[in-house]
C-alpha cells in the first residue's frame, strides 16, 4: 500500500471507478461526500453485513463483496472508523490484488509537500500543513489539523477536531480521539488511545490510554 498523494494531488483523481467498503455510520459520511462531489461516477458500494445488502444510500445500492470484487482488480477505498477492521480488509483487498485509493472532502487542504498514503481518507476541512505525512489506511476526521512535519503512521484515526502541533508523531494503529490536542514535537506511540478532549503535553507510549486536562495515563506504561 505505498501509494501516495504527493504535491497536493490525490492519487485516486481521474479514476472514475471506486468500489467504497463499509457502510456503516462512518461509511455513509464518506459516500455522502463521495456522492455529492461527483468525483467517481462509477462507485460502487459494498459490505459483508447482509443486512445492508440491497439497501439504498444516497441512490447508491449496498452489494456483497464478492459481487463488486469478483470480476478483476478494483480500486477501493475502505470507509471502516475502527482501526483493526480497516486494516484487516484493507489488507486483505490489497492482497488480493486490488488498489487502494486516498481520497479527500472538497474542502480538505493539503499543501503541496505534504504526503498522504494510499487508502487515507480526509474528511471535511482537513488541514495538512507544509511537509506533513498521512500514512496508509489512515482516517482524519472532520477538522482536524495536521500542523506542518506532523507524521502519523498507517492504519491511524484522528478523531473530528483533533489539533497535532508541529512535528508530532503518532504511531501506527493509534487513536487520537474528538478534539484531543498534542503539543508540538511530542509523539503518541502505536496503538495508543488519546481520550477526546485530552491535552497531551508529554509522549505517550505505545499501547497506552490517556485522558484528561493535561492527559495522565489511564492504561499502560506510565508517562514520562
Amino acid at each position: 500500500m505505498a501509494e501516495t498523494w504527493r504535491n497536493g494531488r490525490g492519487q485516486g483523481e481521474g479514476v472514475a471507478e471506486l468500489i467504497v467498503y463499509g457502510c456503516g455510520t462512518q461509511g455513509r459520511a464518506i459516500i455522502e461526500f463521495l456522492a455529492e462531489s461527483g468525483q467517481y461516477p462509477g462507485m460502487r458500494l459494498a459490505d459483508d453485513n447482509r443486512l445492508l445488502w440491497g439497501e439504498e444510500i444516497f441512490l447508491l445500492a449496498v452489494n456483497p463483496p464478492l459481487d463488486v470484487f469478483g470480476a478483476g482488480p478494483r480500486s477501493f477505498v475502505c470507509a471502516i472508523g475502527g482501526n483493526d477492521a480497516r486494516r484487516k480488509i484493507s489488507m486483505e483487498l490489497t492482497a488480493a490484488g486490488h488498489t487502494a485509493k486516498a481520497v479527500r472532502h472538497p474542502s480538505a487542504m493539503v499543501a503541496p509537500s505534504a504526503c498522504v498514503g494510499a487508502g487515507s481518507i480526509l474528511m471535511a476541512r482537513v488541514l495538512m500543513n507544509t511537509e506533513s505525512r498521512v500514512g496508509a489506511g489512515c482516517l482524519i476526521n472532520t477538522g482536524c489539523v495536521v500542523e506542518h512535519h506532523c507524521e502519523v503512521g498507517d492504519f491511524a484515526h484522528l478523531g473530528p477536531g483533533v489539533l497535532l502541533g508541529g512535528g508530532v508523531k503518532v504511531g501506527e494503529g493509534a487513536f487520537v480521539g474528538l478534539g484531543a490536542m498534542v503539543l508540538p514535537g511530542l509523539s503518541v506511540g502505536s496503538g495508543a488511545v488519546v481520550g477526546a478532549g485530552a491535552v497531551v503535553i508529554r509522549d505517550v507510549p505505545p499501547g497506552a490510554t490517556v485522558a484528561g486536562n493535561p492527559a495522565r495515563i489511564l492504561h499502560g506504561t506510565p508517562l514520562p
